[in-house]
């Protein structure tokens, strides 16, 4: 059966992808297991090339030696695939458990092989191994994908981005493999000859998706960053007008200093500090008084865990107006403009993301506050 051309993009940019991530994933624990599962798939899905099934046969000797080697690596890399995502969603137990049973399942098979009658083949539609070979070979590697695509969705919402978007698009390539093992059934006990033209476009959807879920939490991180500095931006622009002197480099327009940002983590990581400078500054214009109304306020129209962002954006242009108007400053501040601290540079930038985010609704009394209006 000829391979479409989606497939063989498929496994290319599967290929494409493992070279590159090699380096980093060899060195990183974390990374380490979805790339072996990438790469065992990777090698499983070559194999069914016609253009590589030729270069083994030269290699084995008969066709029917490839189709079990073909079958053998399947099953091994589904129990594989399986473990790593187990082993790396914390269920170490489960994924030994089912590295086990890939064996006994590659014993099983090669057992029921030996003892079918002579046969010159090992495929779907054509004279060869007793029919419980197929029950056992489909079964096993459905119900491997599927609890590898299951694993993947589930892990995958809890985590942030952009390996929420990795882990979905790996377990939609997982699930994609199920329907192929799915067609395959129906292939087997129908016989109709149109399921097998799915087979090679189904792969190659399934090789893209994974290719994708590999290399999106990598590529992605580099989007995320640039877009959290896009919605800062604003923030910083406006905060800094209230104390220039604090700028290390002031603001240009919005597009040069984010799309053509080298660095949009260390910029971000820049705007977070000058941003923190001028609060310092600010705190002196705000009282006890001014914070616990804000809290009470916030409180009562946003969910919990934005409060903090909430009142922080409000004090903020509250302290800057009243700076503006030449009002002295209260001789007890609060200590803190913002209720908690966050310990890491990727966490203070995602805070005042948030605090961004709540800023837009106070950007009138902010502009008021620069002379603007």
């Amino acid at each position: 059966m000829a391979s479409s051309w989606i497939e063989v993009i498929g496994i290319m940019c599967m290929a494409v992808v493992v070279v590159l991530r090699a380096p980093s994933a060899l060195r990183d624990r974390q990374q380490r297991p979805l790339w072996l599962a990438v790469t065992a798939i990777c090698v499983a899905m070559a194999l069914r090339l016609p253009e590589v099934q030729a270069v083994l046969l030269d290699v084995v000797g008969t066709a029917h030696r490839v189709d079990l080697l073909r079958q053998m690596v399947a099953t091994f890399d589904a129990a594989v695939v399986a473990f790593f995502v187990l082993h790396a969603s914390g269920r170490r137990r489960a994924a030994r458990s089912l590295l086990a049973a890939g064996g006994v399942v590659v014993v099983v098979l090669l057992w029921l092989d030996a003892t079918a009658g002579p046969h010159d083949r090992n495929v779907v539609g054509v004279a060869g191994p007793l029919p419980a070979y197929w029950v056992v070979y489909f079964s096993f590697l459905l119900g491997a994908n599927l609890l590898a695509a299951g694993v993947c969705f589930r892990h995958g919402r809890g985590a942030e981005q952009p390996l929420r978007a990795g882990m979905c698009l790996f377990g939609a390539g997982m699930a994609v493999a199920c329907l192929l093992w799915v067609i395959f059934l129906a292939y087997f006990g129908s016989g109709c000859g149109w399921l097998s033209g799915l087979l090679s476009p189904v792969t190659g959807v399934e090789a893209l998706l994974l290719a994708a879920g590999v290399w999106f939490p990598v590529a992605g991180q580099g989007l995320v960053l640039r877009y959290w500095w896009w919605v800062l931006w604003p923030l910083w622009r406006d905060v800094l007008a209230v104390a220039p002197r604090l700028a290390w480099r002031l603001p240009r327009m919005r597009v040069l200093d984010v799309v053509f940002a080298g660095n949009p983590s260390a910029r971000a990581g820049r705007a977070v500090m000058e941003i923190r400078d001028v609060m310092l500054i600010l705190r002196r214009y705000v009282t006890a008084d001014d914070q616990r109304r804000a809290i009470e306020e916030a409180r009562g129209r946003f969910p919990e865990r934005v409060v903090d962002a909430a009142v922080t954006a409000r004090l903020m242009a509250v302290a800057a107006d009243r700076r503006r108007r030449g009002e002295a400053m209260v001789e007890e501040p609060v200590g803190r403009m913002s209720l908690g601290h966050s310990g890491t540079v990727r966490s203070e930038i995602k805070f005042f993301v948030r605090v961004a985010r709540y800023w837009r609704p106070c950007r009138s009394s902010m502009r008021t506050a620069m002379g603007r209006v």
